[in-house]
C-alpha cells in the first residue's frame, strides 16, 4: 500500500477524473453522494493505479492501460453493479447504462494516472 502514499497527487487527480462522469449523469447532486462518490472513485483510482504498477507490459503502454481498465471493470464492477441493480427491479437498460459510466470512469482514471504518472514504491 505504499504505492497509494507515493502516488498519492495521481491518485487524487484520477478520483477527481472518474467523479466526473458520475456527476454528469446524477440527476441530484447532494453533498453527501457527492463526497462519497469522490471517496469511493479515489479508493478506485487507487486500485487502478496498483494494477497498473504491476502490469506486465508487453504491449504498447496505452493498450496496457485501457485493457486494464476494461478488465478491473468487467472482473469486478460490471458484475457486481448489474447483480445488485436487476435485483433491485431496475431494467436492463438503466443498469447497463450505470455500468457504462463506471466503465468510462476507470477508462478516464487509467488515462490521468498514466498522464500524470506512476511510480513503483
Amino acid at each position: 500500500m505504499g504505492y497509494i502514499v507515493t502516488n498519492a497527487l495521481a491518485i487524487l487527480l484520477a478520483g477527481l477524473a472518474g467523479l466526473t462522469p458520475l456527476l454528469l449523469a446524477w440527476r441530484e447532486r447532494r453533498p453527501g453522494a457527492i463526497a462519497l462518490g469522490f471517496v469511493a472513485s479515489t479508493w478506485i483510482a487507487a486500485i487502478v493505479a496498483g494494477a497498473l504498477i504491476v502490469a506486465p507490459v508487453q504491449a504498447d503502454i496505452w493498450v496496457v492501460t485501457i485493457v486494464t481498465a476494461v478488465i478491473l471493470w468487467g472482473g469486478f464492477i460490471m458484475p457486481a453493479l448489474l447483480t445488485t441493480l436487476r435485483a433491485r427491479g431496475l431494467m436492463w437498460p438503466v443498469a447497463l447504462a450505470d455500468a457504462g459510466i463506471w466503465l468510462v470512469a476507470l477508462l478516464l482514471q487509467a488515462a490521468v494516472l498514466r498522464i500524470v504518472g506512476l511510480s513503483a514504491p
